[in-house]
């Protein structure tokens, strides 16, 4: 806690000015706001609070002489700065696990599933956004369809992982328990609920670092994901995504054939390579 600027004070036991002072807190909030009050769910109640902190927060208190958001936030400004992320402090906020031999995170007292190529290595868990665990129910060639707490959405392939996907077939099957991480919910009604989900923030992109690796006018193999209006999509084996706009074997390079690829570009905005594939190594036939 120490690290990113928080002090821990522990409270006297039956001293009315430290430990009573959080507990009337506590018994205001119950016999003020929650008392008379229903809720249709969580969200609900959760909108209303703020509200309600807010009004109660907003007032002129007597025995304060103030107005305590305004006191708060003054308080809070002359105190707060900004927060450097250095290394401890990424280490807080995004914290290492260890990918165990059966495929599972642990993280703050639970399990999730990764899929079965991550394991034995490390990963990232992020508190960033909410990270659930999904089951897959569906897989196409370009995006799968999961179920997430009884909610069903469809991934795309650009967001399965950082390396591009020309099969989803190849990673994914029916009934895989995977890590998503939530990045929209939308409730249009107490019936109709849909979410939309990535399962590639959950996993650390190594594409970045595998680029600054690369280098101009070099050779390098890779084996070709997809080809769409002319452009060849291919994943280099140091770990890079590129992109060939021209060829010059004399046959056309398909899907899954390995390639032998010259980098002319590098495009870091991207992340990827730009380059010519040479000749076809071997033709996925």
């Amino acid at each position: 806690m120490g690290v990113v600027g928080f002090r821990t004070r522990l409270c006297r036991p039956r001293h009315p000015y430290t430990k009573g002072k959080v507990e009337r807190l506590v018994r205001f909030v119950k016999g003020n706001f929650l008392a008379g009050r229903s809720f249709t769910d969580l969200d609900a109640l959760n909108r209303e609070a703020a509200l309600w902190c807010a009004e109660q927060g907003g007032r002129w208190r007597r025995p304060a002489a103030c107005v305590p958001m305004r006191e708060h936030e003054a308080a809070c400004s002359a105190n707060t700065r900004p927060l450097e992320v250095t290394a401890e402090v990424e280490r807080y906020l995004c914290p290492r696990r260890k990918i165990s031999f059966d495929g599972f995170v642990s993280f703050e007292g639970h399990r999730y599933g990764v899929p079965y190529w991550y394991v034995r290595r490390e990963c990232r868990v992020s508190r960033e956004g909410r990270v659930v665990q999904a089951r897959v129910i569906a897989v196409a060639d370009k995006s799968i369809r999961v179920e997430i707490f009884g909610v069903e959405c469809s991934i795309m392939a650009r967001n399965l992982a950082w390396d591009w996907i020309g099969d989803a077939h190849d990673r994914f099957a029916v009934g895989d328990q995977i890590l998503v991480r939530v990045t929209e919910v939308n409730k249009t009604s107490q019936e109709e609920l849909s979410v939309r989900a990535d399962v590639k923030s959950v996993t650390e992109n190594t594409s970045r670092e595998a680029l600054k690796r690369c280098r101009v006018q070099s050779k390098y193999a890779g084996r070709v994901t997809d080809v769409h209006k002319g452009i060849v999509y291919v994943r280099l084996s140091n770990g890079v995504n590129a992109v060939a706009h021209s060829c010059y074997d004399y046959r056309m390079p398909g899907k899954k054939d390995d390639v032998s690829f010259v980098v002319t570009k590098l495009d870091e905005e991207r992340s990827i390579a730009v380059g010519i594939i040479t000749r076809i190594i071997r033709q996925n036939l």
